[in-house]
C-alpha cells in the first residue's frame, strides 16, 4: 500500500474514533441530567414542598406512618387553567390543588396535620417513578424533621 492510503485510513480511524468518543459523552450527559424525574424535597423554613428540576407538581399524597391520617392533593386544570406549582406551602395550598382526606374532598384552608406525627409524602405523576419522602411535626403540627431536605 502506498503512504497516501495509509494516512487517509489513520484519519478516517481517527474521526471515528472522535465520533463515537463525542457519542458516549452525550448519552451519558443525557443518562445523568437529561432526565428529570419526579423527585422533590421538603422546605423546612418554608414549609414547601419543592420540585427539582421546576416540574410542576401534579399529585402528591400524604399517608401518616403513626396516625390513620391519609392525604390526597391533586391539581385540578378544570379550576384552575394556570400550569401548576413547582412547590405547595403546606401552610396554604393553592386554590388550584383539589385536597381530599380519606376520600372525602376538604377545603383547603381546613388541611392539617397531626401533632407529633410521622408522614410519608408521595409523589406521582407521569410514567416516571414515583418518589416519597418522610416527615415529622412537632407539638404544633410544624413539620420539623424531613428525609429530604435538598434535591439528591
Amino acid at each position: 500500500m502506498n503512504l497516501k492510503v495509509v494516512k487517509m485510513r489513520r484519519k478516517k480511524k481517527a474521526k471515528l474514533f472522535i465520533f463515537f468518543k463525542k457519542t458516549l459523552l452525550m448519552i451519558a450527559f443525557l443518562t445523568f441530567f437529561g432526565c428529570c424525574n419526579n423527585d422533590f424535597y421538603f422546605d423546612l423554613e418554608n414549609q414547601s414542598i419543592i420540585s427539582c428540576c421546576d416540574k410542576p407538581i401534579l399529585n402528591i399524597r400524604i399517608k401518616g406512618i403513626n396516625n390513620r391520617l391519609r392525604y390526597s392533593i391533586n391539581w385540578n386544570s378544570k379550576v384552575n387553567n394556570n400550569k401548576p406549582p413547582n412547590r405547595i406551602s403546606l401552610n396554604h395550598i393553592d386554590e388550584g390543588y383539589e385536597i381530599f382526606l380519606m376520600n372525602e374532598k376538604v377545603e383547603n384552608k381546613k388541611f392539617k396535620l397531626l401533632p407529633n406525627s410521622k408522614y410519608e409524602i408521595k409523589r406521582y405523576q407521569g410514567d416516571t417513578p414515583s418518589v416519597k419522602i418522610f416527615i415529622t411535626t412537632n407539638e404544633f403540627s410544624k413539620i420539623s424533621e424531613t428525609s429530604n431536605v435538598t434535591c439528591r
